[in-house]
């Protein structure tokens, strides 16, 4: 697998490819967005780490020019700050995970095979729930037969929710399922990610599936459960 660092910082660059190439990853290395433009259309990648202190804070930018792009390569931002609200801007662009700085090695390694495991040919499955499939071996989402691209994490939360259709989810539940961190009790990661896939999933079609239920969390439902919020709908 080949990951592409995105950083003009030499010295962290070498260093975070050290710790890849231990792990048989093959990497590439680029000092600007321009270069990583440039190379991700050229050869496709497993995996595509931003530093947004090397970038002047464009890391970010770059993840939001790939999602709308219609790409779906996994990536992940080197936050430059210990800022949750960086960490929200990214997580909102389309980045599937943070890591901050300074960087530990272990925790940057575990969030890389996280992101990674959905590049790994599996077994040949499909979910399906009324008109919503995904393919678990291209990793395809389809609605009414109409492809909808979606990030490593936006997959992630949708295929545990295909895993178990018309029952409460809690936030938890979802977090310890999808995210390999603690996430802070304030933090909104799990309803950022809820909403992007009912921008994506719900919102272009007539009949809603994904569904807040009061206090509780969320389900996937064709129909309106009992306690769910009128305005998520």
């Amino acid at each position: 697998m080949r990951v592409l660092i995105v950083s003009a910082d030499l010295s962290r660059t070498q260093q975070v490819a050290a710790w890849l190439d231990r792990q048989n990853l093959r990497t590439q290395a680029v000092g600007s967005i321009a270069d990583a433009l440039t190379r991700i259309e050229e050869a496709s990648y497993s995996l595509i780490i931003l530093d947004n202190a090397q970038t002047d804070g464009h890391g970010t930018s770059l993840v939001q020019q790939l999602r709308t792009a219609g790409h779906a390569t996994p990536a992940m931002v080197i936050a430059r700050n210990g800022h949750v609200q960086e960490e929200i801007d990214a997580l909102d662009g389309g980045a599937d995970d943070v890591v901050r700085f300074p960087i530990e090695q272990e925790l940057l390694l575990a969030k890389v095979r996280t992101l990674l495991r959905r590049c790994e040919p599996g077994e040949s499955a499909m979910l399906r729930y009324e008109d919503l499939e995904m393919n678990l071996r291209s990793l395809q989402i389809r609605r009414c037969q109409q492809i909808i691209p979606a990030t490593s994490r936006e997959l992630a939360v949708l295929e545990y929710l295909l895993r178990h259709p018309e029952r409460v989810i809690t936030r938890t539940e979802l977090v310890d399922a999808v995210w390999d961190r603690a996430v802070p009790p304030e933090s909104n990661v799990v309803d950022v990610f809820i909403a992007r896939l009912r921008r994506k999933i719900d919102r272009p079609f007539a009949v809603s599936l994904i569904h807040t239920i009061v206090n509780r969390g969320y389900m996937l439902s064709v129909t309106k459960p009992g306690g769910a919020d009128e305005k998520d709908l």
